[in-house]
């Protein structure tokens, strides 16, 4: 995260999708189930005050 913040090339561009919860319920639904989103690896953890980063850590659906 810091290479990228210096914009230093690196393997991978850290990121962290976001979905409207009409739009994850519309993924759930094409790829017929959670499992899609269970293959996501987030790199940026939020809160509403800060935003931490986190290494090739998979976290938890973001509740509805």
């Amino acid at each position: 995260m810091q290479e990228q913040i210096r914009h230093r090339e690196t393997e991978l561009v850290p990121y962290t999708p976001a979905f409207e919860p009409e739009v994850e319920t519309r993924l759930d639904e094409h790829y017929g189930g959670e499992a899609w989103s269970e293959r996501l690896t987030l790199h940026i953890a939020q809160s509403e005050k800060i935003a931490v980063v986190v290494k090739n850590e998979r976290l938890p659906r973001i509740a509805r």
